[in-house]
């Protein structure tokens, strides 16, 4: 059956239930051989059959075709003369669904681009506000892994230390096992608060950039 022939309103509330009811694989490959045919049918029944295929995608991980499709609607959305009512839900849940994807093939910096938009027209939905620090909480900058990096080599110097305590020490040196344990444990410590604080900073600065949004 192919889109061109669905002129009444049940016939394509018919079609639209057959799609999900089909497996995502099978729905998908018979969207895309119809595709051509959604001209056919008013822009509404289009921008439905639109979306469910960018959720299809969505939910079967074809990222990469999800952007090329999503590169084509939103345009489309915005453009009078094929949707003459500006559709805000739909347009806010593609540009969603792009940086959704944009972010699973780790384009970070894309992702909180994209995921702004949506943002900016409804701020009250948590979902978008969500995707956005997820975006950043990962997107960890130079000082944050430098630091990542000095903690890694505390617990190096600490790790000789705890060699030097069992092998060598108690035979030569046994006055020195106490301060050596001493300088060990302080290692330690100064490097786990110095990770910790910057994680915590790093969450804090997204958690800001989330809720503060301008």
């Amino acid at each position: 059956m192919s889109f061109r022939h669905l002129t009444g309103r049940a016939q394509l509330k018919k079609a639209y239930k057959l799609l999900e009811e089909m497996p995502l694989s099978s729905a998908i490959l018979y969207y895309e051989n119809n595709k051509r045919s959604l001209k056919y049918i008013d822009p509404v029944s289009q921008l439905k059959f639109y979306t469910w295929y960018i959720g299809a995608l969505a939910a079967s991980g074809q990222h990469i075709k999800l952007l090329k499709e999503t590169d084509e609607l939103i345009p489309q959305l915005l453009c009078t003369e094929v949707f003459p009512e500006f559709h805000s839900e739909e347009y806010q849940w593609v540009l969603f669904k792009k940086a959704v994807s944009l972010f699973e093939l780790s384009r970070i910096t894309e992702s909180i681009g994209i995921i702004k938009q949506p943002i900016k027209l409804n701020p009250t939905y948590m979902p978008f506000r969500y995707l956005l620090y997820r975006c950043l909480i990962s997107q960890r900058g130079v000082a944050l892994r430098s630091i990542r990096t000095v903690f890694i080599s505390f617990i190096l110097v600490a790790s000789l230390i705890i060699a030097a305590e069992l092998l060598s020490l108690p035979v030569i040196w046994p006055e020195l096992i106490n301060p050596a344990e001493l300088g060990r444990n302080i290692i330690f410590c100064m490097g786990a608060l110095l990770l910790g604080i910057s994680e915590l900073m790093h969450v804090g600065k997204s958690l800001w950039k989330v809720y503060f949004l301008k």
